[in-house]
């Protein structure tokens, strides 16, 4: 992957580009169905979509992005639109401050986090995922959770709306594994078609929500598995 072209794409994406009033179908599926939070962390932004969007439900939340345009963009519409519980960070997943700088603008208060991740992972490389995945494990306490939408393998040869960028097509079950050995634990996972439709693009993708691989983890999962 060429970071600069890579960077310079995303720039360009959402230089000017307007931002949806409305959420993308994972930010409806988390809202609906996974634990609320009080703070989420938004990785990945982009437009900042579904940072606004749980916003407007009461939530705290940082969006955060690499993308200079995105989080400009971003801002100024909190600005205009007066959203203080929204704010944006800069930030590379690779960067030494990463965390850090995460837990400044969004110091952990009483309550849960969720740490929120669309089409994010597949936007980086694979041994940026499993940094990704690290950083991600470091910021959780127990009650938190991590929600992820992906582009699977099996997209790698769906029709496709934006321009060629680079894509990492995931196969779930190797996210997993990473998952696994960055100390999360699977709770909830669905893959398939229809679940991230975008005008005529209908691609594959998984969702996953995962949590701490700790005693309450356990519990927690044992309490599902008994529910079916």
């Amino acid at each position: 992957m060429n970071t600069d072209a890579n960077a310079e794409y995303w720039n360009h994406t959402y230089t000017g580009s307007a931002i949806p009033d409305f959420p993308s179908q994972f930010a409806a599926f988390v809202l609906g169905e996974v634990a609320p939070a009080d703070t989420i962390i938004d990785i990945g932004c982009g437009n900042g979509r579904d940072s606004f969007f749980f916003g407007r439900h009461g939530m705290k939340v940082l969006g955060v992005d690499s993308s200079r345009e995105a989080i400009a963009r971003c801002s100024m519409r909190r600005e205009q639109e007066r959203h203080p519980q929204v704010d944006f960070l800069c930030q590379d997943i690779g960067s030494p401050e990463f965390l850090r700088l995460i837990e400044e603008r969004a110091p952990r208060r009483e309550g849960s986090r969720l740490i929120y991740a669309r089409f994010f992972l597949h936007a980086i490389t694979p041994d940026l995922q499993d940094l990704a995945l690290r950083a991600i494990a470091h910021l959780m306490a127990p009650s938190d959770r991590f929600a992820c939408e992906f582009r699977t393998q099996r997209d790698s040869f769906q029709p496709k709306v934006a321009s060629p960028h680079y894509r990492s097509f995931i196969t779930p079950a190797a996210l997993i594994a990473k998952m696994h050995a960055a100390k999360l634990n699977v709770l909830y996972h669905v893959e398939g078609f229809g679940l991230a439709k975008r005008g005529s693009e209908d691609p594959h993708v998984a969702r996953i929500v995962a949590c701490p691989d700790d005693a309450e983890a356990v519990e927690l999962r044992e309490s599902l598995h008994e529910d079916k």
